[in-house]
């Protein structure tokens, strides 16, 4: 019984509660499902009383039109396809950035990082090291 025991104490289960990793993914658990049970609880986009109250069953994040006192159409509402040109523009320019930094500095921080990568491998070591860089 006493070999199960030790083989039973090394495994990666064991080890992780004896060193308390199980607490992050645990936390990280309960707070996705608190999450997902206040997304259940609550109402839909559009559907807040207040919101359903003063401007009816609209599931949309643009502005409507705004209306006098009278209920004359002031100024009309955000057109959507404004909107999504900027939301698209805006993640393509993401792209366009970061895609450009990586593309040109990644070489650059391989030459920089190359004499220590040589004087790591000539030392024997396995790679770059925290104490290295």
């Amino acid at each position: 019984m006493q070999p199960l025991i030790d083989w039973l104490a090394q495994t990666s289960l064991s080890l992780a509660i004896q060193t308390h990793e199980w607490v992050v993914p645990t936390v990280q658990s309960i707070h996705i499902v608190a999450i997902g049970i206040v997304m259940a609880i609550l109402p839909s986009v559009g559907e807040l009383s207040a919101n359903v109250h003063l401007y009816g069953h609209h599931a949309t994040e643009t502005p409507l039109p705004l209306t006098d006192a009278k209920g004359d159409i002031v100024y009309p509402g955000f057109p959507a396809d404004v909107l999504f040109s900027f939301r698209f523009t805006s993640i393509c320019d993401q792209v366009v950035l970061w895609g450009t930094l990586g593309l040109a500095f990644g070489p650059m921080a391989e030459r920089v990082l190359r004499p220590v990568m040589q004087r790591s491998e000539t030392a024997g070591g396995a790679g770059v090291t925290a104490a290295a860089v």
